[in-house]
């Protein structure tokens, strides 16, 4: 035989023969279990994506837009005569004061600016960010999707290829490009087209916060300061900050007022986070969420025990019986035990298996990003096994109480009606 264990074989044969006095419990609890993990799953996404859209619309800790200070020269309209100041070059706000304060781990000057790409006789139009290589990968919040290569690595690169670039790679794909290849791009400042800069490819990527791909051409990553070079002066920028641990966005911000740096505005993702969460749509959905799986986890429970408790009592005769014919204490609790792990297991992996099919396949029709970043599933395995553990000690605690009054009482009501 397979096993002698007497009590695994009586559980075994309880379900097989009574198979109709559990289906209902195991329906309820596989339905109401994929509820809770459906529910909780799709709370978890709404979560999550709405930090990821947050991110990516800030891109950093605390995004600083500076004031621009323009240099101009004055002329005279000659066909009106009027006096005209024409912007002839920028001054640069003090970025190293930035980094000299302890409240700041890593910073890096963010500029975006219009330009063209080169490629096989074709002029692309898209957005050259100029950036500091030192500070990038410390202020950017990437997600692992964003790029088949990490940031890090594409940065390195940078380092022994001084105007090097990193290429947007739906650009890549649509042209062929590779690593490696030469390019050449210009970018609009001063009202006019730059002189053209040769680059060679040096990394790909398919996502970088606060730039949507499909809106341009091309994008691409590149440091700053080749690009005031070409310019002859330093151009517009804003800065991305990362802070140092422990260190509040308001703290930050006061220090940062305090050396008098020229800030426009600041953002950041904690206020912008904290403002869309208070919003009643969003707090309704969740809260309409957070009751059903509360629900499915109280129907859940109940249900169990009171269909453990029936059964159970309805066998309190065969099971005394049994003791009279001298099982043994230690093997009726056993088998009361096994009984309710064989049930719940089957319930637990049914229910299981509906909601993670169910999750996987009608979360994702819910784009909860917008298209930016791309939209991830998350399933909220922690509340899921939250519901097992609650789930699997009420089980316990039901099975052991049943057990404990079975080996106590029933010996003797069978030995009574033995006697009769």
């Amino acid at each position: 035989s397979v096993t002698s264990n007497i009590s695994l074989l009586m559980a075994l044969r309880e379900l097989t023969r009574s198979m109709g006095r559990y289906r209902g419990t195991l329906l309820m609890t596989a339905f109401t279990l994929s509820l809770a993990g459906y529910t909780a799953s799709m709370a978890n996404t709404l979560d999550q994506s709405l930090l990821d859209v947050i991110q990516y619309r800030v891109g950093t800790e605390l995004a600083i837009t500076t004031i621009t200070d323009t240099q101009t020269e004055s002329s005279e309209d000659s066909d009106t005569g009027d006096t005209v100041d024409e912007i002839t070059g920028y001054n640069a706000p003090p970025v190293l004061d930035l980094w000299n304060l302890p409240d700041v781990d890593d910073v890096s000057r963010i500029g975006k600016y219009d330009a063209q790409l080169s490629i096989g006789g074709q002029r692309l139009s898209g957005i050259v960010i100029g950036v500091d290589r030192e500070g990038l990968g410390g202020v950017t919040i990437m997600r692992e999707d964003f790029s088949d290569v990490p940031l890090g690595n594409m940065l390195n690169e940078l380092a022994s290829n001084r105007t090097g670039i990193i290429l947007s790679q739906r650009t890549a794909e649509q042209y062929n490009l590779n690593l490696g290849d030469e390019v050449r791009y210009q970018i609009s400042a001063l009202g006019e087209w730059q002189s053209e800069i040769r680059a060679v490819v040096v990394g790909f990527i398919d996502y970088f916060p606060t730039i949507d791909p499909s809106a341009q051409d091309f994008f691409l990553i590149t440091s700053i300061q080749p690009l005031f070079e070409v310019a002859g002066t330093p151009l517009p920028f804003n800065v991305w900050l990362n802070l140092a641990e422990g260190t509040s966005v308001a703290e930050a911000e006061q220090a940062i007022n305090d050396i008098n740096f020229p800030v426009l505005r600041y953002t950041d993702p904690e206020t912008q986070l904290a403002q869309a969460q208070a919003e009643p749509s969003r707090r309704g959905v969740l809260g309409f969420l957070s009751v059903g799986y509360v629900a499915a986890i109280v129907l859940t429970l109940i249900g169990s025990i009171i269909q453990s408790t029936a059964s159970l009592r309805a066998q309190s005769a065969q099971l005394g019986s049994l003791r009279a014919m001298g099982l043994s204490s230690f093997s009726v609790r056993l088998y009361v035990l096994l009984l309710q792990t064989l049930i719940a297991i089957s319930g637990v992996g049914s229910g299981t298996l509906i909601g993670l099919g169910t999750t996987v396949l009608f979360l994702p029709m819910f784009d909860f990003s917008g298209g930016l970043p791309p939209y991830q599933l998350r399933l909220a395995w922690d509340e899921i096994l939250l519901v097992y553990g609650m789930f699997g000690a009420a089980l316990l605690v039901v099975a052991l109480l049943m057990a404990l009054v079975l080996t106590r009482q029933q010996l003797a009501n069978a030995v009574k009606l033995g006697s009769l």
